[in-house]
């Protein structure tokens, strides 16, 4: 699975923490530098970010 972020279309690569200790995805511009999640761990992260409504888990199908 990966992370997008909707508004920039841009792929989840990490995670990182604010200030306050709410979780923060970090997306990269390139399909490379994004990371594979599990689809439970896209899920939780997705749940758990400051911003819940930017992001969505798509499957990568490597058939066309």
């Amino acid at each position: 699975m990966q992370i997008v972020d909707v508004f920039s279309l841009q792929v989840a690569s990490g995670y990182t923490r604010d200030p306050q200790g709410r979780l923060l995805l970090e997306a990269q511009p390139s399909l490379a530098a994004g990371r594979s999640w599990s689809l439970a761990k896209a899920a939780q992260l997705i749940r758990n970010d400051a911003r819940p409504h930017r992001w969505v888990a798509l499957q990568q199908d490597r058939r066309a």
